[in-house]
């Protein structure tokens, strides 16, 4: 069943105002999602899997700073992992789900896969 989505509180703040009002930058906010030149980065939450329905070291594809990536879920921590690669290196790291975060740095989990391509452990 799809959800009626609305806008969270960070998205209500900077709705309507434009990239200097903001303090610098280039997306414009707007109720359907966030438009950058001619691509919209859309912000329905409707199709996220609610945290009660997460199950305990499942892999879920899902949306992350903006990309499709595969998350696990710690239901101890109530976190996602992930590794995070960086100058050649990969790092685990952790990410809260949308429900528990007050910052926009989150894991909207779309669909539990069953195949992924590496074991991301969880701490």
């Amino acid at each position: 069943m799809k959800v009626p989505s609305q806008p969270n509180d960070v998205q209500k703040k900077f709705m309507g105002k434009q990239a200097g009002e903001r303090g610098g930058g280039f997306l414009d906010i707007t109720e359907k999602g966030a438009v950058l030149g001619d691509a919209t980065i859309l912000l329905d939450v409707g199709d996220i899997i609610p945290k009660t329905q997460l199950k305990h070291g499942a892999y879920y594809r899902g949306r992350c700073r903006g990309v499709i990536t595969v998350m696990r879920w710690d239901d101890k921590k109530e976190k996602f992992y992930y590794w995070r690669k960086k100058s050649g290196r990969a790092y685990l790291e952790s990410i809260e789900h949308r429900e528990d975060s007050k910052i926009p740095d989150i894991f909207d989990a779309l669909e539990e896969i069953f195949n992924p391509r590496e074991e991301i452990p969880l701490e």
